[in-house]
C-alpha cells in the first residue's frame, strides 16, 4: 500500500485498537481485584432471593427490588457453571458495557472514511468512563445507571441535532433508560431535564411523545406497577422504616460539597461556552453537561458524601470534555486553518480530561482491609455455620462473606436502623413511641435470625468511635445483652481475637462450655 494510505488505515483502525486494550486490561484487573461491599450484598442477599427469602420481609434493604432482579443473571449464571458469583458478576458488568456501547454505537452511526481521526477517539473515552473510572463504584448502582443511560444520552443529543433515529433503536434506548433511572427513581429527573432541553432547543420539532420516551414510560410504569404487586412491603414497611432513621446517615455540607467535580462542572460549563461558536455539532457535549448537573444536584441531595453516589457526575464531566475534544472544528472565519483552531479549542476539554484521570488515580480500585484480614479465618469455620457482623458499617460484612462463600443469617446487611433510633432518642422533637416500636423490631429480628441460624463467627465492632452516631459512646453487646434471649445465645460463643477496633467470637462446638 502507498505510505500515506497505510498511516490513514493505520489512524482509522488505533482507536479501536486502543479500546480492546483498555477493555481488556480493564476486565482483568477487576477479576483481579475486590468487588466493593454494597455490590457483594446485592450478589449475597440476591442468591437468598433465589433459594426464596422474600424481599423486605427475609431481607430488608432500602433499594427498591430492581437492584436484586439485576443481580439475579450473575449469580444464576454462577450456580449453574460452579464459579464465584463476584466473578460472574465482574464479567456480567462488562457485558452489560459492551451492550451499552455497542446501542450508543449504532444510534450514533458508525463513523465513515471521510470522519477526522479525532472523532473515532470518543468510543474510547466512552469505554475509559464506563470500565475504568469508576474505579472502587465498578458495578455500584450508580456505575450501572452510567452504563444502561448511555444510549438514552446519545439519542437525545442526536435528537436535539436535527438528526433522525431508527425507530427500533429508539425503542431500545428508551427500555435501556427506563431500567437506567428506575434503579433508583429519583434519577427520573434526568430524563425529565432532558426532555425540557430538547424541548428548548427543538421547540415544536421537539415533541415529547416518541419511541424512545414511550419506551422509557412504559418500562418505568411496568416497574412501579411489579412493586405494588409483588414486593407491597417495600412501600408499606421499607420506605416509611427509612424516612424515620436513615436521615442519621447525612454528611456535613462540606463534606459532600468539597469535590473536585464542584469546581469542575462550572469550568466545563464556561468552556462549552467559550467554544461553542469553534463546535460543527455541540450537542452531545451540552447533553453530557446537563446530565452531569442533574446527576451531581442528586449526589447533593442524598447528602451522604459517599464517592460511588459521584460517579454519574464524574462520567459525564469525562465525557463531556471528550465530547468538546473530539468534535470536529468548525471552519475559521478567517484565513486561519482549522488545525490551528482544533489545537486551540482542545485545550480546556484536554485539561479537564487529565484532571479526572488525576481524580481516578488518587480514589483508585477497591480494598477492603477487612476482607483481607479476616478472610482466611471465616473461610476455615464457613462450613459449620455463616458470619455475622454487629457494626453499622456495611463495608465489615461485605465482600468478607461473599468471598468466603458464608452464609448470612441477619436480614439486615448492616444495623442501619441504629444510628436513626439512637440519635433519635437525643430529639424531643422525635416521635419516641415510633422509635421504641422500631427498636423492639430491630432487636427481635436481630435475636430471631441469630436464633434460627447460628452464626460460626461474629465480629464486633468495639470503637470508640463509632460511624454515624455523632459521638456517642455505643456497645453493642450491652445493648443486646439486656435482652435475656440473647443472653442465652452469646453464652454459646467464645471470644478468639481482640484488636483495637473489633473483636472475633467463635461459636462453641454444640455442648461445649
Amino acid at each position: 500500500m502507498p505510505r500515506a494510505a497505510r498511516a490513514a488505515v493505520d489512524r482509522r483502525l488505533l482507536p479501536g485498537t486502543v479500546a480492546l486494550a483498555l477493555a481488556a486490561a480493564a476486565l482483568l484487573l477487576q477479576l483481579g481485584g475486590t468487588l466493593n461491599h454494597d455490590s457483594a450484598w446485592f450478589l449475597t442477599a440476591t442468591g437468598r432471593f433465589l433459594d426464596g427469602a422474600r424481599l423486605y420481609s427475609d431481607i430488608v434493604e432500602l433499594n427498591p427490588p430492581l437492584a436484586f432482579y439485576l443481580a439475579v443473571p450473575p449469580v444464576a449464571a454462577a450456580r449453574l457453571l460452579g464459579v464465584a458469583s463476584a466473578d460472574a458478576f465482574v464479567v456480567y458488568v462488562f457485558a452489560l458495557i459492551a451492550g451499552s456501547l455497542a446501542l450508543s454505537r449504532a444510534i450514533a452511526g458508525a463513523p465513515d472514511r471521510a470522519m477526522p481521526a479525532s472523532r473515532r477517539w470518543i468510543g474510547v473515552i466512552a469505554l475509559f468512563a464506563l470500565t475504568w473510572l469508576p474505579g472502587a463504584a465498578f458495578g455500584q448502582r450508580e456505575h450501572l445507571i452510567v452504563v444502561f443511560g448511555l444510549p438514552y444520552l446519545v439519542l437525545i443529543a442526536l435528537r436535539a441535532s436535527g438528526r433522525a433515529v431508527s425507530p427500533r433503536l429508539a425503542l431500545l434506548a428508551g427500555l435501556a433508560g427506563g431500567l437506567a433511572f428506575s434503579i433508583k427513581p429519583p434519577f427520573l429527573i434526568v430524563p425529565v431535564m432532558l426532555e425540557i432541553y430538547l424541548r428548548l432547543v427543538r421547540g415544536r420539532q421537539g415533541a415529547f411523545f416518541r419511541a424512545e420516551t414511550l419506551a422509557l414510560a412504559a418500562a418505568v410504569s411496568a416497574y412501579a406497577l411489579s412493586i405494588f404487586v409483588f414486593t407491597p412491603e417495600y412501600v408499606g414497611f421499607v420506605v416509611p422504616l427509612a424516612g424515620a432513621v436513615y436521615g442519621a446517615y447525612e454528611a456535613a455540607p462540606a463534606a459532600v460539597l468539597v469535590r473536585l467535580e464542584t469546581l469542575l462542572l462550572p469550568v466545563a460549563a464556561a468552556a462549552l461556552v467559550a467554544l461553542r461558536g469553534r463546535f460543527a455539532a455541540p450537542r452531545f457535549a451540552e447533553i453530557f453537561l446537563a446530565a452531569g448537573a442533574a446527576f451531581f444536584a442528586l449526589y447533593v441531595a442524598q447528602m451522604k458524601g459517599w464517592q460511588y453516589q459521584l460517579y454519574p457526575a464524574t462520567a459525564m464531566l469525562m465525557l463531556c470534555a471528550g465530547a468538546m475534544l473530539t468534535a470536529a472544528p468548525a471552519r475559521a472565519a478567517d484565513d486561519r486553518a482549522p488545525r490551528a483552531v482544533a489545537l486551540r479549542t482542545a485545550g480546556v476539554p484536554a485539561l479537564l480530561l487529565l484532571i479526572l484521570a488525576i481524580d481516578l488515580g488518587a480514589r483508585g480500585n477497591y480494598g477492603n482491609a477487612m476482607t483481607n484480614a479476616m478472610l482466611p479465618l471465616v473461610r476455615e469455620h464457613a462450613a459449620r455455620g455463616g458470619l455475622a457482623v454487629f457494626s453499622m458499617n456495611l463495608s465489615w460484612g461485605f465482600p468478607l462473606a461473599t468471598y468466603a462463600n458464608a452464609d448470612w443469617p441477619s436480614r439486615f446487611p448492616t444495623l442501619w436502623p441504629l444510628p436513626g433510633i439512637l440519635r433519635g432518642r437525643a430529639d424531643p422533637n422525635r416521635d419516641q413511641a415510633g422509635l421504641d416500636r422500631i427498636e423492639r423490631y430491630v432487636i427481635d429480628t436481630t435475636i430471631d435470625d441469630l436464633a434460627r441460624r447460628p452464626p460460626a463467627v461474629v465480629i464486633v465492632d468495639v470503637r470508640e468511635a463509632k460511624d454515624y452516631l455523632g459521638g456517642r459512646p455505643f456497645d453493642y453487646l450491652a445493648y443486646f445483652g439486656r435482652d435475656p434471649r440473647f443472653r442465652a445465645l452469646w453464652s454459646g460463643y467464645e471470644r478468639v481475637l481482640a484488636r483495637p477496633e473489633f473483636h472475633v467470637y467463635l461459636r462453641r462446638p454444640d455442648g461445649a462450655e
